[in-house]
């Protein structure tokens, strides 16, 4: 159960639904500051634009909090690590497997070209909404990667069965 070897993480890359996903919340992403940029009070004034004008609902603001405290490297840092090294580890951003086949530089400048466009169109409504619609999207991506790892594997009693005999389960240590 130890041996790894099975498992080739470089080889994982997107398909072509993947690229759609991605392009997807890329497009939703900036979508989302036009609007805010268009029909948002225009971002007349700096408290629209810097505070929301202070009129923001408690769903976007709690979960673009969560959004900034869960980042989607996160998951996918933990997730590989907890796998490979047990529960009880640092998280390093050595661990994280490029998926997308993109060159890492070209991946942190596309996103960041589109969080730059939706935060200077949108302000700080866009933000807010953004960070709730992906977090939204993580949280969906893990109940997906529940059930259908579940469904896999037979259900979660094997899952929890398969991680007590390789030793990944250490609560109390």
């Amino acid at each position: 159960m130890d041996d790894l070897s099975i498992y080739d993480f470089k080889t994982n890359t997107f398909s072509v639904w993947d690229y759609v996903v991605f392009g997807g919340v890329l497009a939703i992403s900036a979508s989302i500051g036009i609007y805010y940029g268009c029909t948002g009070g225009k971002q007349k004034t700096t408290s629209e634009f810097l505070m929301a004008d202070r009129k923001m609902h408690l769903l976007p603001v709690t979960l673009s909090l969560l959004a900034s405290f869960m980042s989607a490297i996160t998951l996918l840092v933990s997730r590989n690590a907890v796998w490979c090294r047990g529960q009880n580890i640092r998280l390093s951003l050595f661990y994280c497997t490029n998926v997308t086949g993109f060159n890492k530089w070209i991946s942190v400048l596309l996103v960041g070209i589109v969080c730059t466009f939706y935060t200077t169109i949108g302000g700080m409504k866009a933000v807010m909404w953004t960070d709730s619609f992906q977090i939204c999207m993580m949280f969906a991506g893990l109940i997906a990667v529940l059930v259908k790892g579940s469904i896999d594997e037979g259900g979660f009693g094997n899952i929890w069965r398969y991680m007590e005999e390789g030793e990944r389960i250490e609560f109390w240590e």
